[in-house]
């Protein structure tokens, strides 16, 4: 294919110049639609004036070789906005699967599919605003539409977007099969090929990113798409955290390698349950947060003054949170269990006024491959 690697060694996979490949290569709608966001985002911008080569090159979607005449397309540019047949002569690996099955007709495995080889969704800008509309269809929270119909200020909507861009620009696109996103009546799943370039318990603390695919990253990001480096799935987790849903898991997968990220919409707390000894918040899907008396009975006897009370005063539950998790760090569910309160108001209320006066902190704990956030008090750090 006469791939031009100018240095291999540090060079991103999507950076790679493509030279037997040429304008011809490119969807030319796409590059126009793309145009008509970046001037809506930002009417100033000198570069949407500027003829197609000249636009796609500083977007990064188009090379040169200094002090020789080979130039043409990066693999960033054909894949965001080349032809079908084009990219898969390039990545014969390159793959794009949408499915959904919320309502799937009788004999019907699904009610929708996009794949790469239909022609509304042949590259990644085409397939990713075909795809995101249909994640975000009945997700009800207050929205703010941009002029192009497509940005929302709904945090759900906006945790969607991102995982969906994750996928595509972390990707290894010589991978083995392809990107899938699906979407169920409870769950969605994003999976791509590779691996993490981070451990994954960092990748959710956020802060710091390793991007297989940066020029992709920046073609997203012109047009207001994605997160900050290293803030997308921290942002993910605390969203889903916010609407009291089961944990996000993100899960990497070897042989192929694979990471893929699920997110239920399930509901954390569904019901409060005690006997004798045990006290259990069940959480459909993942183990119990089960605090046993006998285990802990000092955590029970700081709450026992809360439990008492028929309605704690806020200065004294504040108190006791700070002493429990002085203790050990505790997450919200064995909180909501330890002082028999209602899990979103102790978050909204006391939890957050206690991590504004830096009194507590959060991180995540658990293990690697399902990290929880936990508090933690300051004093002991």
């Amino acid at each position: 294919m006469g791939k031009i690697l100018e240095d291999k060694m540090g060079q991103s996979q999507d950076s790679e110049l493509l030279p037997d490949f040429h304008l011809d290569d490119f969807n030319r709608a796409s590059i126009q639609s793309y145009r008509e966001r970046l001037a809506l985002r930002n009417p100033g911008n000198p570069w949407i004036e500027l003829e197609t080569k000249e636009f796609l090159y500083r977007l990064g979607a188009w090379g040169k070789v200094r002090g020789k005449s080979v130039e043409g397309p990066t693999l960033a540019g054909l894949l965001m906005f080349g032809k079908y047949p084009s990219i898969v002569e390039a990545v014969p690996a390159y793959f794009l699967d949408y499915r959904e099955a919320v309502a799937p007709q009788p004999g019907e495995r699904w009610s929708q599919r996009l794949v790469s080889n239909d022609t509304r969704t042949t590259n990644l800008y085409e397939f990713f605003f075909a795809v995101v509309q249909k994640l975000t269809t009945g997700i009800k929270e207050s929205l703010t539409i941009d002029g192009m119909g497509q940005q929302d200020d709904g945090l759900i909507h906006r945790a969607l977007r991102e995982a969906l861009v994750n996928t595509l620009v972390h990707a290894d696109y010589y991978g083995e099969q392809g990107i899938v996103i699906q979407k169920e009546q409870m769950t969605f799943r994003f999976a791509n090929p590779g691996r993490l370039g981070i451990p994954l318990a960092q990748a959710v603390r956020g802060g710091t990113s390793e991007r297989r695919n940066p020029r992709l990253y920046d073609l997203f990001r012109c047009i207001g798409i994605g997160e900050r480096p290293g803030s997308g799935v921290k942002n993910i987790y605390w969203v889903w955290q916010e609407q009291q849903w089961r944990e996000p898991e993100l899960v990497e997968q070897v042989h192929p390698d694979r990471t893929v990220l699920t997110l239920h919409q399930v509901s954390l707390f569904p019901e409060l349950r005690m006997n004798s000894n045990l006290h259990v918040l069940p959480v459909e899907g993942t183990t119990s947060a089960v605090l046993s008396l006998d285990q802990e009975p000092e955590l029970w006897r700081i709450a026992s003054g809360i439990q008492e009370e028929e309605w704690a005063n806020q200065q004294k539950l504040e108190a006791t949170i700070v002493e429990l998790c002085q203790q050990r760090a505790l997450s919200l569910p064995e909180l909501a269990v330890l002082l028999g309160q209602s899990p979103k108001e102790m978050r909204h209320v006391a939890l957050a006024k206690l991590l504004e006066e830096k009194k507590l902190r959060f991180s995540f704990g658990g293990s690697a491959s399902q990290p929880r956030l936990v508090y933690r008090a300051l004093e002991k750090e």
